[in-house]
């Protein structure tokens, strides 16, 4: 499998390969299988989320500021009692994206937002696998959100790439449904590069399912992934886990691919959010070298425009 190197979730760690044009250095992976997934007996476990911890259900370990629902994630399928259920309009055969439970982190689980094929419906509820034929049953179909239109992505485009466990903003090289290809920031070379992933989406604006927020923590800020909305909860996740927020807490990842040198814009890294000043930007690679406050002192930090964003 190919993986795209860490991005957006530095602390997601898992299998890696090279790509064309540079290696980079892929971080170490856990073999785990997923806690809660149903292995058929010769299929690869997948990869899992666990350098970062997910937080448990006890207040003691709560990160985020106060309103913010932490999942209960001790009980295998807890967070998602908290999730409306709803019909699952796909059929079997179709590939959706969902958010389920594996294995990782202080309470043992951890929240993936990942791909999947739909093996059979049952109302509010799917059996889903992944591409190593683990399986997942009783998948809610709160947490289950359709794929969207790839016809009309070009090259440039902003789009949300995953390979793996890792789900990164990235812009469209190639769109080909087999082998989509993408630039984004390599941590290892420290610059923007080329990878083939294993899926698209197009980047979704605003704070609706499958788009990138900023959500709120005791010690600042952190983007997430949005993958249910209902009313005025909104549940998102990262390697932390997932999580409710009151969606007048979260607020909209936009990126920064209009912004001009000297413009205020927040940065995203490892997991944190960072303020800044955007000191140059590189049209043609989509690159960016940001200004900000680090131990005191200013140092300009490159990116890739799609983790860059106005405030």
């Amino acid at each position: 499998m190919r993986i795209l190197p860490a991005a957006y979730a530095a602390s997601l760690l898992f299998l890696a390969t090279a790509c064309e044009d540079k290696k980079p250095t892929p971080p170490a992976a856990s073999t785990s299988a997923p806690a809660h997934a149903k292995s058929a007996p010769s299929a690869k476990p997948s990869a899992v989320a666990s350098a970062s911890a997910a937080p448990s259900a006890s207040a003691e370990h709560d990160p985020f500021a106060p309103g913010v629902t932490i999942a209960p994630e001790l009980d295998p399928n807890g967070w998602v009692k908290l999730v409306k259920p709803r019909p699952v309009t796909a059929k079997a055969g179709d590939k959706v994206w969902a958010a389920v439970l594996d294995a990782g982190g202080m309470a043992g689980l951890s929240t993936r937002l990942s791909v999947l094929e739909v093996v059979a419906v049952k109302g509010d509820t799917a059996s889903l696998k992944d591409a190593h034929g683990n399986t997942y049953d009783n998948v809610s179909g709160g947490v289950i959100q359709p794929r969207g239109d790839l016809s009309k992505l070009k090259p440039g485009d902003l789009v949300t790439a995953l390979n793996g466990a890792n789900l990164m903003i990235a812009a469209l090289v190639k769109n080909d449904a087999k082998a989509p290809r993408v630039k984004a920031w390599d941590e290892a070379s420290g610059k923007v590069a080329e990878f083939d992933v294993d899926f698209i989406e197009p980047f979704t604006p605003g704070v609706a399912p499958l788009s990138w927020v900023v959500v709120p923590t005791e010690k600042g800020e952190r983007r997430q992934v949005v993958f249910a909305v209902e009313g005025e909860k909104v549940w998102a996740a990262d390697a932390r886990g997932g999580f409710g927020f009151d969606k007048a807490k979260v607020k909209a990842w936009t990126p920064a691919t209009a912004a001009k040198a000297g413009d205020a814009v927040l940065l995203a890294s490892g997991g944190g959010i960072e303020k800044g000043k955007l000191k140059a930007v590189t049209p043609a690679q989509m690159g960016a070298t940001v200004e900000v406050m680090r131990e005191g002192k200013s140092v300009g930090v490159g990116a890739f425009l799609g983790d860059v964003a106005m405030p």
